[in-house]
């Protein structure tokens, strides 16, 4: 999750969101819920994000968060040139997104 509300959000992060209460006061500030993710989902996230079927034997810590309505998703599968290419791509886009709207 990133605060926005300063100059930019790769200011600001806060690194691990595991609830919707912490996405709902992030995004109240005005922040951004970033997912950043590598290979494929579990099962169980499938069978609850497009199922709604609560899973056994994990944690609610981690699966609460996967309903989440995220502003971006960074797939971190390849390098790091890559990862930092995509992050860049993100930020430019919010920059020109701010600067459209006078924010």
């Amino acid at each position: 999750a990133c605060l926005v509300g300063s100059e930019m959000c790769i200011r600001d992060r806060i690194p691990d969101v595991r609830f919707p209460h912490e996405d709902k006061i992030i995004k109240e500030l005005g922040g951004q819920m970033w997912r950043v993710s590598r290979g494929g989902d579990p099962d169980w996230f499938t069978d609850y994000v497009e199922e709604d079927i609560t899973p056994k034997h994990v944690h609610p810590s981690e699966w609460k968060w996967a309903k989440i309505n995220f502003d971006w998703h960074v797939k971190n599968d390849s390098t790091v040139r890559e990862l930092y290419k995509q992050v860049d791509e993100m930020v430019t886009a919010q920059e020109e997104e701010f600067a459209y709207w006078g924010t």
